[in-house]
């Protein structure tokens, strides 16, 4: 029998796909050439975290459709920027929905006010004795089954407790029962949580190996399918404050950040280290953050403690009748968070969004034209609106 010709077969191939999504209810095969759906399901989607160090690390943030770790030793912020992340986003997007499963007992209200928690869009599941780790997770698999959040996280998968465990005294032993438990939620979830575009992030513990005479000791927890299962694992550490850092001992705490595994994103070295500053009370310190990201870049200078934004001939530009420049990064800091716009623009500039910043752009907080009209209506005649977005797509595009 003579093999059918190219053309014969994407036919019988396009005839099977249509009948298999017709039962399905909705695009599940096709080919990538003419399935829209196929298309956008192959797209790296990211839900960016606060600090732009750690989302050019591994490749722009948590990546949506898959299973993320963050580890580390203790009191290394791993709660935290989940937290901040969430609360950033609840900020920026209306319809942001966060789910929370607590089994560490560490949530606080307090916490969810420092870091701008909407609680109308913040769902929390609590783990307890009935039904204990496997219920916890049926619960929290009925909320990523219905598609219903953005943003699922896990706190921590090393406190979910099996059940087989409170069902026997201390005395008795249960080999592998959170392994096993572990092993069969990854295979639960996983098709779940990219089916339904959700960036979900399991925070675990590490743990010691026992003989280890060599390296670091410490490996994550809680067997082997945890690893296979996630597409990005990341580990915190905190690192020692010295006398050449921008912040004390007493402002805040140094983070060090290593990938130790990144299938996101697949062009470029994936096992990177990057560090960021966390202020008590505050979070992520972005500002400083982005005055050394943007002083590598060129977007500002710095001669001494001087730091501008520089004209064509290098001079401080002068803005709305402003120099702009600043006298140590402090200050620098300090205008930032008195002119949110401003340092939007920074931030922009940084993502390459913007090429140079001109007088107008300064009071822009995006680029997009529908953000820019809607932000800047009321300080500028329509005409000037109009303008300055035409502007602004040239310079995107």
């Amino acid at each position: 029998m003579a093999k059918k010709s190219l053309a014969e077969r994407l036919k019988m191939v396009d005839n099977i796909s249509k009948k298999i999504n017709e039962k399905a209810g909705k695009d599940i095969v096709g080919r990538v050439s003419k399935s829209e759906a196929m298309q956008e399901k192959l797209k790296a989607k990211f839900i960016s975290t606060p600090s732009m160090n750690v989302n050019e690390a591994i490749g722009g943030g948590w990546p949506v459709g898959n299973i993320s770790i963050v580890t580390g030793k203790e009191d290394s912020g791993k709660t935290a920027i989940l937290l901040e992340t969430i609360g950033k986003h609840h900020r920026e997007n209306p319809d942001f929905v966060a789910i929370w499963l607590e089994s560490e007992a560490s949530l606080k209200e307090r916490t969810l006010d420092m870091f701008g928690i909407d609680r109308e869009r913040f769902i929390l599941i609590e783990h307890d004795r009935d039904g204990a780790g496997e219920e916890a997770i049926n619960r929290i698999e009925a909320y990523l089954a219905a598609g219903v959040a953005d943003m699922v996280v896990i706190n921590s998968l090393k406190c979910l407790v099996p059940s087989e465990e409170f069902k026997k005294d201390m005395n008795s032993l249960q080999v592998g029962a959170q392994s096993r438990m572990n092993a069969k939620m990854m295979r639960k979830i996983t098709a779940i949580v990219e089916e339904n575009e959700i960036a979900m992030v399991i925070v675990q513990h590490l743990t010691t190996q026992i003989g280890v005479m060599h390296g670091d000791p410490l490996t994550l927890s809680g067997g082997v399918a945890i690893k296979y299962g996630a597409m990005l694992i990341v580990d915190l550490r905190k690192l020692s404050i010295q006398e050449s850092d921008p912040i004390k001992r007493e402002d805040g705490v140094k983070i060090g950040v290593t990938v130790k595994k990144n299938h996101v994103v697949v062009d470029r070295f994936p096992y990177v280290k990057t560090q960021y500053y966390a202020i008590y009370g505050q979070g992520t310190e972005v500002y400083l953050e982005a005055l050394d990201l943007a002083i590598n870049q060129g977007i500002l200078s710095k001669a001494g403690s001087f730091i501008r934004l520089p004209d064509e001939n290098g001079e401080a530009k002068i803005i709305n009748g402003e120099k702009m420049q600043w006298q140590g990064a402090a200050r620098f800091r300090q205008y930032c968070m008195d002119n949110p716009l401003f340092f939007a623009n920074i931030q922009s500039m940084i993502k390459g969004e913007i090429v140079n910043m001109s007088d107008e752009e300064v009071v822009e907080a995006k680029i997009e034209e529908e953000d820019i009209k809607k932000e800047m209506e009321e300080v500028l005649d329509p005409e000037d609106v109009i303008a300055i977005a035409s502007k602004a797509k040239k310079k995107k595009k």
